[in-house]
């Protein structure tokens, strides 16, 4: 990262051709940069139609021009968006105007990373716009706004405070390291320790759910051949991806979808019937969707409705694993019954008519629990992997704590094991955090972010 002192600039808007085009520029000498291609220029706060000109007083384009005056600002500097028809032609002599003036062309994710170094965001918080960013579906983008929103931070902090706590009547006692702790203070410390272990606890949990939806589920559909998958595949698709004939062994590739079910997104996959055979593309297509079975999310097998459960599908429905395999019986306009299954409901459809799919779509949902009504989603946060690291990391620490105040009771250790656990949360928040780190999390953001 070089200066954050110098004055920075980049298009935000994506690149290409749009209605309009957002280029900023942030630091100390934002305004006057910004006054030389603009006069004159708005008062801050205020959006005013503008003309702009290049560093030769040429004209680029006519519009909004905002000022911000620090730390009133994304970046807590002083900052200037200007607002001009998204031609690229015009923003690139904007950009070049502004560059021949004195600024620098930002880095990835230096507007974000300047709003973390003047305290306008944490790190969890700065993180999460990226993710919002970055967001693949309605749940992602929730669980992304409530972490920038500081929903996340505000828990972590919560947490840290009762540590804290928990510190000073460990501490109390540092004079006498070489004592027992007292029976009132062990009454208490256990009170906080619990506390504190039933709050990591619900962090850890709800973290974990946010985690996975950084990536759409993936759901294969298998079965015998000729049950009628590459066509249950399309009409869940909604288009016509996969092949479907009346020979055995059409499907050999794994096909992949992206399907969005109104605000989620899942990857559907679709692959060659389950059969022994001799011949050896079909026997390569059947062995990928064994090693897809391992990848998979939910596992649906897919039965023929007019011949029911042959010997044959309950040997391989039993290969899957119970908590992530359910069964559906398509062609149910032919007729047919089939018995429940091992694991409840067989969803009866017909990929030729359409019948039954909507229902299936919701019991894919929510065996997935995609579903805000079943996973409870509010208290969701889209964490990352070193979010998680971390509260692990506290919540090793935690125990020991509570060990040593059952077995040895000594409120020295008691206050270094606490002491370790809120260093753990603290880099959550980004305290005390290096370059190193810094550079890892902003160089994934966009430039213009």
């Amino acid at each position: 990262m070089r200066s954050a002192r110098a004055t920075i600039v980049a298009q935000s808007t994506p690149v290409g051709v749009g209605a309009i085009g957002i280029v900023r520029l942030s630091g100390p000498e934002a305004q006057n940069l910004a006054a030389r291609l603009v006069s004159p220029l708005p008062p801050p706060g205020r959006a005013e139609l503008c003309l702009v000109r290049d560093e030769d007083g040429q004209p680029i384009d006519r519009g909004l021009v905002m000022v911000f005056r620090a730390p009133r600002s994304y970046t807590g500097e002083d900052l200037v968006e200007f607002h001009l028809h998204g031609n690229p032609v015009l923003l690139a002599r904007l950009l070049d105007a502004l560059v021949t003036l004195g600024c620098r062309p930002a880095e990835p994710g230096e507007f974000t990373r300047r709003a973390f170094i003047n305290g306008k965001l944490d790190l969890a918080q700065a993180e999460a716009v990226a993710d919002l960013i970055e967001a693949r579906d309605r749940a992602a983008a929730r669980a992304a706004l409530r972490s920038l929103e500081g929903d996340f931070s505000r828990c972590v902090r919560d947490l840290d405070a009762l540590l804290r706590e928990g510190r000073v009547y460990a501490e109390a006692e540092l004079d006498f390291a070489d004592q027992d702790v007292d029976d009132g203070l062990a009454i208490e410390l256990e009170r906080i320790l619990t506390e504190a272990r039933a709050q990591l606890e619900h962090l850890c949990r709800n973290g974990r759910r946010g985690e996975s939806l950084r990536t759409e589920p993936r759901i294969l559909l298998l079965g015998r051949p000729n049950v009628g998958k590459s066509s249950l595949f399309n009409r869940l698709v909604g288009r016509e991806q996969a092949i479907v004939t009346p020979v055995a062994g059409t499907t050999r590739d794994l096909l992949e979808a992206e399907v969005l079910w109104g605000e989620f997104r899942v990857c559907l996959c679709d692959g060659a019937g389950l059969r022994t055979t001799d011949e050896p593309i079909e026997r390569e297509g059947v062995a990928r969707v064994w090693r897809e079975v391992d990848r998979a999310d939910l596992l649906v097998y897919v039965l023929d409705a007019s011949v029911g459960w042959t010997e044959e599908d309950r040997e391989q429905y039993q290969r899957l694993e119970r908590t992530r395999r359910l069964a559906v019986a398509n062609k149910s306009d032919l007729g047919g019954t089939i018995d429940e299954g091992e694991d409840g409901p067989v969803f009866a459809v017909s990929a030729l008519r359409g019948e039954g799919l909507e229902t299936l779509v919701i019991a894919l949902r929510v065996r997935l629990a995609r579903d805000p009504l079943v996973t409870g989603e509010e208290g969701v946060y889209l964490a990352r992997r070193r979010h998680l690291t971390a509260l692990d990391e506290a919540a090793e620490h935690l125990a020991n704590a509570s060990a040593l105040l059952k077995k040895e009771g000594k409120a020295d250790l008691l206050a270094e094991e606490i002491r370790w656990a809120q260093k753990a949360l603290g880099a959550i928040l980004g305290e005390d955090a290096d370059h190193q780190l810094l550079d890892d999390v902003f160089r994934r953001f966009c430039i213009g972010k």
